[in-house]
């Protein structure tokens, strides 16, 4: 045998015991899977029953803030204005509302710029 079969034959025999490894492997997560499969716990109608119509109820409507405060208005104005590289003469701010709360993110982020020294 010269060595290109004696190649030839342990490549073979490799991919043999690679795809019979695989398809064993196949095989046993398949019969896991049908034996587990009667275990599962099946939800009861009842609750079922119960989350929809949880779901169903309308939302209470999301009160709505409104504030006057003009020199609020005037910065957002400015910035959006510095934003766009505009002249403000012909950007206006109709109205604005603020989000409630606040988030880690917004905090992470404001200390990172604060505390941050390059």
């Amino acid at each position: 045998m010269s060595i290109l079969e004696q190649g030839g034959v342990v490549t073979l025999l490799g991919l043999l015991v690679v795809f019979t490894c695989l398809a064993l492997i196949i095989v046993v997560v398949w019969i896991l899977s049908w034996i587990l499969k009667d275990r599962k716990k099946k939800p009861e109608p009842a609750l079922e029953k119960k989350i929809e119509a949880e779901i169903e109820k309308p939302l209470p409507p999301v009160p709505v803030v409104e504030v006057e405060n003009l020199e609020l208005v005037a910065v957002l104005t400015a910035a959006v204005a510095a934003y766009m590289d505009a002249s403000p003469s012909g950007l206006v701010v109709r109205s604005f509302r603020r989000v409630p709360g606040e988030s880690a993110w917004a905090r992470a982020g404001r200390s990172a710029q604060i505390y941050n020294k390059f």
